[in-house]
């Protein structure tokens, strides 16, 4: 052969190197393709914790404007529908 690949050679190569891993993995470590460990629970719960965190905080904001200090203005309205 004189180094060149037909067009259904060179796709059953790609699809070789497409289908495996990128390289092999560190020394003393197997790779797990299947089933990644992640941080998915602690994401959830940071982003929860910081929706009620605001929720809690917006509240606050808008009930001391609208019923403590009486003045409801411009701001509370645009800051409540960036919130929604």
């Amino acid at each position: 052969m004189n180094g060149t690949l037909t067009p259904d050679q060179a796709a059953t190569e790609e699809q070789i190197l497409l289908n495996g891993p990128a390289g092999t993995p560190p020394f003393g470590t197997s790779s797990n393709l299947a089933n990644p460990p992640n941080r998915d629970a602690t994401q959830i719960a940071i982003c929860t914790f910081m929706l009620i965190l605001t929720t809690v905080v917006g509240l606050i904001r808008l009930y001391t404007k609208a019923l403590i200090i009486r003045s409801f203005e411009y701001e509370e309205c645009t800051s409540l529908t960036s919130f929604l």
